[in-house]
């Protein structure tokens, strides 16, 4: 849902940002620091990484490395208020962002030297944007404002909230493009003999590239063998298509309730005739091993095979998303997303929720 704090101009500023980042780039960071300055006009900024005990490493800095190596060097981070780990991980991923106004706290003596140190850079006010992924941090973003510069508002703390979703999104899948053990995986699923669909596509979803796998679990996906991959791309996935810019991932059942897994990462290739084009790598493996993952001869004949939007809901109530989440997960209104309910109660035999997620449950096990 829209943040009361945004106006329409700043959804495009964040539109805008959605569009200008790609995994492309080895100076991902760096990357980043530039498109904050130049779309959000952040020019005191460091982007650093993290690790799943809050230990920040490999900053970027608009204002040079000296800032950041003093830091790391005089070990500032362990007196830093809005540190991760002082914080607390869970804490700093659930709130994404947090802020000290150093001209009118009171400093506490563990906090003085860092203090000192911000007030000799000429910051006064700080903002911290933690990263995250799966509820696992994976880094953070500093910005610094001057002592005659505005205090955070709502407004700005609602828009970094709302980038930091993105920019989460958008640095786990450049970690996970860069990751040799990646690299590996790639190359092994442009074999026919991986067990992993791999599909390359454009912005206008024309296929590059598709393996064998690909084809079978599209084929199963969707219950037809005629141009499975293309309905694949135009019916299931694009309706998250406004989720592809900065990467999506997500759980798919099939007619017969297998659960597909679907990874969809944004790229650029910059080789041949397709030099600098954004690229959508897609990636289709069964979520859980196939013959677990299936439902008992005798009560599969039970149920009648559901259709690709009841199993998007299937899929989303299983999550435990409420009717108004998956309607605007969905783009639907919530009265088709009512009627699609009751069509699930009648084919599984139920007569609510908890009945259908315990019938789902046991039949997939």
């Amino acid at each position: 849902m829209p943040n009361k704090h945004l106006c329409y101009d700043d959804y495009s500023k964040i539109l805008q940002f959605m569009d200008e980042t790609q995994i492309s780039s080895e100076y991902f960071q760096v990357h980043i620091l530039s498109l904050l300055e130049k779309i959000f006009g952040i020019t005191k900024s460091s982007f650093w990484l993290a690790d799943e005990l809050g230990n920040v490493y490999s900053p970027a800095s608009t204002e040079g490395n000296h800032i950041v190596n003093e830091y790391l060097d005089e070990n500032l981070s362990q007196v830093h208020g809005l540190n991760p780990q002082n914080v607390g991980i869970s804490y700093a991923v659930g709130k994404r962002v947090l802020y000290n106004n150093f001209s009118t706290m009171a400093v506490i003596q563990e906090q003085k030297d860092y203090h000192s140190f911000m007030c000799k850079h000429g910051y006064f006010r700080e903002a911290v944007v933690y990263l995250s992924h799966s509820n696992k941090l994976i880094g953070c973003l500093g910005i610094g404002r001057a002592k005659n510069e505005k205090d955070f508002n709502p407004k700005e703390i609602a828009l970094l909230s709302n980038l930091s979703k993105y920019i989460s999104q958008s640095l786990y899948n450049n970690q996970l493009f860069y990751n040799k053990e990646y690299e590996r995986k790639i190359f092994e699923m442009f074999s026919d003999k991986s067990a992993t669909g791999f599909i390359i596509c454009d912005t206008k979803s024309k296929i590059y590239y598709s393996n064998k796998s690909s084809f079978e679990i599209c084929t199963a996906l969707l219950g037809s063998t005629k141009n499975p991959l293309e309905l694949f791309l135009n019916t299931i996935l694009m309706e998250s298509h406004l989720f592809w810019k900065t990467g999506y991932e997500n759980i798919f059942y099939t007619p017969s309730l297998k659960q597909v897994k679907i990874t969809l990462i944004p790229t650029t290739l910059n080789y041949n005739v397709a030099k600098g084009q954004d690229f959508f790598i897609i990636m289709l493996s069964y979520a859980n091993d196939e013959s677990k993952n299936n439902f008992d001869d005798t009560k599969q004949q039970q149920f009648k095979p559901l259709t690709v939007r009841e199993r998007q809901i299937l899929n989303l109530i299983i999550k435990g998303k409420s009717n108004q989440e998956i309607a605007d997960e969905l783009y639907v209104s919530i009265h088709t997303v009512k009627k699609y309910i009751q069509i699930l109660f009648k084919k599984f035999d139920v007569k609510n929720r908890a009945s259908l997620i315990f019938t789902v449950s046991t039949v997939l096990h």
